[in-house]
């Protein structure tokens, strides 16, 4: 579809390369791809999986709304001229910087405890 494409051509412009599943050469097989760069290069699966599993721990701990905002940025900005794209990500971030999400989250760390969203 044309919204995968779009993820494949914003994945690519931080060199990150979409494979199948099988990896390269391979045709990806129902929603299954393999993403690679060159910081995987030499690592062990046993390392990749720790390592995934630490970005999507840091993930989880974002605000429902900020997540939100991150994939439309990842999904929009790719598409737009330098310009608009430091303007609309001015725009997001001085809306989330001053939306209650970010208050909660703020409090949550002064008061050193997790935000309510985090599991």
């Amino acid at each position: 579809t044309k919204e995968i494409q779009k993820v494949f051509q914003a994945l690519q412009k931080i060199r990150l390369a979409v494979r199948g599943l099988y990896g390269e050469g391979s045709q990806a097989m129902g929603d299954f791809y393999q993403i690679s760069n060159q910081v995987t290069l030499g690592l062990s699966e046993t390392e990749l999986v720790e390592k995934v599993a630490e970005v999507v721990g840091k993930l989880v701990q974002g605000g429902p709304t900020a997540l939100a905002a991150s994939k439309r940025l990842v999904r929009e900005v790719p598409e737009l001229d330098r310009d608009a794209a430091f303007s609309m990500t001015e725009e997001l971030s001085s809306s989330l910087f001053a939306g209650p999400e970010a208050r909660e989250g703020m409090a949550a760390f002064r008061e050193k405890r997790s935000a309510p969203w985090v599991p």
